[in-house]
């Protein structure tokens, strides 16, 4: 009830939806792609570094980058930048050297746009105080998590489903995937999300419209109403 009366946390919510099945293909499938594309699973363990140092680094810059650009800016930018690694990533080949830059550039820009997501939720609260008349901000806020937590299962069932598909299950190795099942393969961890990165940026720029400012007016007024009615 609260997501169909609140159209901003709904919005952003979907948009977060479509973008987190997206990602979580992609992360997800990041092992499968060093076992049976390149063929040396040890080279995932610097992947993991890689992603670890990126994170804390990009969570430092996060407000410094708020207050030079808009959270919209922010989202958009970083889409644009995850489209580009997986571009990357795709046409790594075996080459283990780019599929790492591929593989963590798409990363970096994650922990932006899940604090963009977030801090948008959170203002999604006094929004939904001004259309609706109360605070529900217990229930905002566990939006975010219940989506990723919803997107994480989705993809977990995709990544199940091809991977059986694709013969990339039990003792198989690099070696026993044939062309087809690779080209299979990549379509679903490249293309798929690449068209949900797109499908959610097209959500978030339509429908999104609770900005910096738009939460700043919204604050002023929940502010006069309360002054007007403690007179």
């Amino acid at each position: 009830k609260v997501l169909t009366q609140n159209d901003q946390l709904m919005w952003t919510a979907i948009a977060y939806l479509v973008y987190g099945i997206g990602i979580n293909i992609v992360n997800n499938f990041n092992l499968y792609y060093f076992i049976y594309v390149i063929g040396d699973a040890t080279k995932f363990s610097i992947l993991g570094v890689i992603n670890t140092v990126i994170g804390l680094i990009a969570v430092a810059l996060f407000p410094a980058l708020t207050a030079k650009f808009s959270r919209r800016k922010l989202f958009f930018a970083s889409i644009a930048i995850m489209l580009v690694a997986l571009l990357i990533y795709a046409g790594s080949g075996t080459n283990v050297t780019m599929a790492l830059i591929g593989a963590g550039l798409f990363a970096l820009p994650q922990p932006l746009i899940f604090l963009v997501v977030l801090m948008t939720i959170t203002d999604s609260v006094e929004y939904g105080q001004l259309k609706i008349g109360h605070r529900d901000e217990a229930v905002c806020l566990c939006v975010r998590p219940l989506v990723d937590k919803f997107a994480g299962a989705v993809s977990s069932g995709i990544i199940g489903l091809v991977a059986v598909w694709v013969g990339m299950t039990g003792g198989a190795s690099a070696a026993d995937i044939k062309p087809d099942a690779l080209f299979h393969f990549q379509i679903v961890m490249f293309a798929a999300p690449i068209v949900l990165m797109v499908i959610a940026s097209f959500i978030y720029r339509a429908k999104v419209t609770l900005t910096e400012a738009e939460h700043a007016r919204i604050v002023r007024e929940l502010e006069e109403k309360w002054e007007d009615l403690s007179k």
